[in-house]
């Protein structure tokens, strides 16, 4: 009961020291925040001597110790993870105050049956050039910058040790010629699978889509813009540029039929967006967990599709995680991963 009563204690005062700082920023902070998603990492100890990050407002119980070689290419990871039990009934509607939360702890990883997906990293184009698919989609510039601050980190890394890094396209045109994917064809992957029974479309059901597209999304008239900026500026992120014979995949069986001939059990997702493409796409963690596969995130290489209420605080990217470390697998720091891997070279 003490523990609990420290974990909830803990919690509220997070919360109150964090809108303490927000509340004495004054309005220079406020227009920051707007433009910036801001990832501080402040460190301090509770009365265990358990070292407690305070990641942005999630609150993460740190046991971890470092990086290491557990044997031969297995490692020992800091890992993030959720502790989804112990859930209060008394406590009713809020009984899931007593979760344990967001935990960090050193998780084995095999390095020769684990690889790097980075699925979905294009370039779509500019504000000015691509106005409707900016205005779809808020979290582009959000990847852009992600893409171009976090990225180099993991993949220099994973191809300097060697671990097997897989693209999954976003659209066609663009990557049709390239070695990565002349090599996935040539596996020869099931074809993507067809639904057999499918519902039959009437005016109404027609009437219903094009209202949703008008007024949820992507708005009146999108589509054509969105259509047009994708066949002209539609590529791989530069940061995300597959380099030699990378396995270039479009479909989840072809990034199964890649996967399970390299001898690879473990995916761990780079790419936009985590709560939406990574995954229920083809390639997503959905298809692929179904497929035996088990499915992690670089918390620092992904992002969320935010709307007007989740934007301030990026709550849907934080949900997102957490359903990828309670549904799918565990969640990673990029530079967690860059500096185990880095071990394997020495």
């Amino acid at each position: 009961m003490k523990r609990t009563v420290k974990r909830i204690f803990a919690f509220l005062m997070a919360g109150m020291m964090l809108f303490a700082l927000s509340a004495c920023g004054g309005d220079s902070a406020k227009e920051e925040n707007k433009t910036t998603e801001v990832e501080e990492k402040t460190e301090v100890k509770n009365d265990d001597g358990v070292k407690t990050l305070f990641n942005g407002g999630v609150v993460v119980e740190d046991n971890s110790t470092g990086a290491k070689i557990r044997k031969g290419s297995v490692l020992e990871v800091p890992t993030m993870y959720y502790q989804h039990y112990g859930a209060d009934p008394s406590l009713g509607d809020d009984a899931a105050l007593t979760y344990g939360g967001w935990k960090k702890a050193d998780v084995p990883l095999n390095a020769e049956k684990t690889a790097i997906v980075v699925m979905h990293a294009a370039y779509v184009g500019e504000p000015e050039t691509a106005p409707e698919q900016f205005q779809y989609c808020e979290y582009v510039p959000r990847s852009y910058r992600l893409a171009k601050e976090n990225f180099a980190t993991v993949l220099d890394a994973a191809r300097a040790a060697g671990i097997k890094i897989y693209h999954v396209t976003f659209g066609k045109g663009y990557y049709e010629e390239m070695p990565g994917y002349t090599e996935t064809q040539a596996i020869g992957a099931e074809e993507k699978y067809v639904p057999r029974d499918k519902a039959t479309s009437d005016d109404i059901l027609s009437e219903m889509y094009a209202f949703k597209t008008d007024n949820v999304t992507p708005g009146p008239n999108a589509w054509d813009g969105i259509a047009k900026a994708r066949a002209e500026y539609l590529n791989f992120l530069p940061e995300a540029m597959p380099q030699g014979n990378e396995p270039i995949c479009t479909s989840s069986n072809e990034l199964a039929a890649v996967a399970v001939r390299d001898g690879i059990n473990h995916l761990v997702y780079m790419g936009f967006a985590v709560d939406a493409c990574l995954l229920s796409d083809e390639g997503g963690m959905l298809g692929m967990q179904q497929r035996g596969f088990m499915c992690s995130a670089i918390k620092d290489c992904v992002t969320a599709v935010e709307n007007r209420e989740s934007t301030p605080s990026k709550h849907h990217t934080d949900t997102a995680l957490w359903r990828v470390s309670v549904n799918f697998g565990f969640v990673y720091e990029g530079k967690d991963l860059a500096d185990a891997f880095a071990l394997l070279n020495k």
